[in-house]
């Protein structure tokens, strides 16, 4: 079994930001405009469905 998806509060913010745990990442891109993150099809799917377990928007 893969590790999940996770949202974690981030810890050096002033408690409104998050920090996405993207087990299956394949790579990452970051330009000052953008962020280009490859996921794999199975963790894009898990990354949807934990996003839509949020109703309100607050980490888990």
């Amino acid at each position: 079994m893969t590790e999940q998806p996770r949202i974690t509060p981030n810890p050096d913010g002033d408690g409104d930001g998050v920090i996405l745990h993207l087990p299956e990442t394949t790579y990452l891109d970051t330009q000052a405009w953008s962020v280009d993150i490859g996921l794999t099809d199975e963790g894009l799917a898990d990354l949807r469905t934990l996003l839509a377990d949020q109703p309100d928007g607050s980490p888990r």
